[in-house]
């Protein structure tokens, strides 16, 4: 019985990897290709920027300014370069890294609303998502996905991290199986699901609590890895502390808007 309703799975993942590269493909071939492109101007184009110059510093020892990531108080998205430095570091000059990843949204929608639902449902909604976005205006079509991370905006990143707890949290039992190492990393990549979209805040923090009551009705050190795994979150605060002097949360949107400055 187990071996029937896992062995789909396979297949559902190489549906999701060939359709991730085909949508890629039709919007920028060359992400496939290694040769990558951005718009100038474009956020992207600024998240690239800092990733390759984190690792450039971090090439060189200046951990200080790899670890400031080009700006002292954040105003672009504060996880994307870090993740970009990553990327970079382990498949050069390339974008592979946040293309595997995306890889794997296909494959936790489908895994989520088997648990929730059944096998039947989940590949309709999973052949919706992929091949007849339906509902794309709610977020429920792949290729926005995808154009997100042509852009090298750091949406479809976060989601897939929010995604991945979903699933944890849609396993059968999953409470009564739940530890101390799986509830900490559960935790910590909302939290940098958060640092890379700080707009995630409230989605995050919602699954969070659902973690520490839940784990705190069970053992109180389960809570207590909750509680650390999630409190990652304020990494942007201390950064900025730390190299602007001020206390922001996240980000310093506010330089954004010119009237601010008409109407001081």
């Amino acid at each position: 019985h187990l071996k029937k309703n896992t062995s789909i799975h396979p297949i559902i993942y190489l549906v999701s990897s060939i359709s991730t590269v085909i949508l890629t493909f039709v919007r920028d071939p060359n992400l496939l290709f290694g040769l990558r492109f951005y718009r100038g101007g474009a956020d992207g184009l600024l998240h690239y920027s800092y990733g390759r110059d984190i690792v450039e510093n971090l090439n060189n020892y200046n951990f200080f300014e790899a670890f400031k990531g080009g700006e002292e108080i954040f105003y672009f998205m504060p996880g994307l370069r870090y993740f970009s430095s990553l990327n970079n570091i382990i498949f050069g000059d390339t974008a592979y890294g946040y293309l595997i990843s995306c890889t794997f949204i296909p494959l936790l929608i489908y895994l989520i609303f088997e648990k929730l639902i059944n096998k039947k449902i989940a590949i309709i909604l999973f052949s919706s998502f992929i091949f007849l976005p339906i509902f794309e205006n709610m977020g429920f079509g792949f290729f926005n996905y995808i154009w997100q991370f042509a852009r090298n905006h750091a949406e479809t990143l976060s989601i897939t991290f929010i995604l991945l707890n979903l699933y944890k949290i849609s396993e059968k039992n999953f409470i009564q199986k739940l530890n101390i190492t799986t509830i900490f990393l559960c935790c910590f990549l909302l939290s940098i699901s958060v640092i890379c979209r700080p707009n995630f805040l409230p989605t995050t923090t919602l699954i969070f609590i659902y973690f520490l009551i839940f784990g705190y009705s069970k053992n109180y050190k389960l809570a207590i890895a909750a509680i650390f795994g999630y409190s990652f979150t304020s990494l942007s605060l201390i950064h900025n502390l730390y190299f602007g002097n001020k206390f922001i949360l996240f980000t310093e949107s506010s330089v954004h808007f010119a009237i601010n400055e008409i109407s001081q």
